[in-house]
């Protein structure tokens, strides 16, 4: 039997388009990849106001559970009419999770 990890990724302190890897078996999981051959949404939790908190995911490789947090940071882009913020890298890694969660 396989022993669950669980780790913590915050996705305002990664690099590149909201891709990542898999801290336990370094699977490379990204938004982009829509097959669920790789990793499988398990959870979305929302704020009271509707605003995404967190999302769980399985790493369908190693069985690793992974919370991607970090939503906030877009939440305070949005509140701005500033979207400049968008180009920055936390914006787009962000906004990338986003858009795969809204289309799961």
């Amino acid at each position: 039997m396989r022993q669950t990890s669980i780790f913590r990724i915050d996705l305002t302190e990664i690099e590149g388009e909201g891709e990542f890897p898999c801290p336990r078996c370094g699977e490379i999981i990204s938004p982009e990849d829509f097959t669920d051959l790789l990793y499988e949404i398990i959870d979305i939790e929302m704020k009271e106001d509707d605003s995404l908190e967190e999302i769980l995911l399985l790493c369908k490789e190693c069985g690793s559970v992974i919370h991607l947090v970090g939503f906030e940071a877009l939440e305070q882009i949005g509140d701005s009419d500033d979207f400049d913020g968008l180009l920055d890298n936390s914006g787009e890694v962000l906004l990338a999770w986003i858009l795969r969660d809204e289309g799961s």
